[in-house]
């Protein structure tokens, strides 16, 4: 994985949580979705769940969430353990 598929993936993440509702977020969903897909298989589980996890996460904290805050947090919490996860598997590679 690559650090311009990290920054797509986080700005799906993030354009899905800044939704004014939910129809909005449904086209970046779906392109989340896909991707998040295509990941399958090619990552380790535990970061692909954490991933899965921001996705679902910033769906929640979409619209007018009364618990927006709570839902943007557990997001980036979970994008946070993603990504450092990530970035250890990218330096591990780099090193052999």
């Amino acid at each position: 994985m690559k650090s311009n598929e990290l920054n797509e993936i986080k700005s799906l993440i993030e354009e899905v949580a800044s939704s004014l509702n939910k129809t909005q977020a449904k086209a970046p969903l779906t392109k989340l979705r896909v991707r998040i897909g295509s990941l399958r298989g090619k990552i380790d589980p535990y970061l692909l769940g954490k991933l899965t996890e921001a996705m679902n996460y910033s769906s929640e904290a979409a619209g007018r969430s009364g618990s927006k805050q709570h839902w943007l947090s557990q997001a980036n919490e979970s994008w946070l353990v993603f990504e450092n996860g990530i970035e250890q598997v990218l330096e591990e590679q780099n090193n052999n």
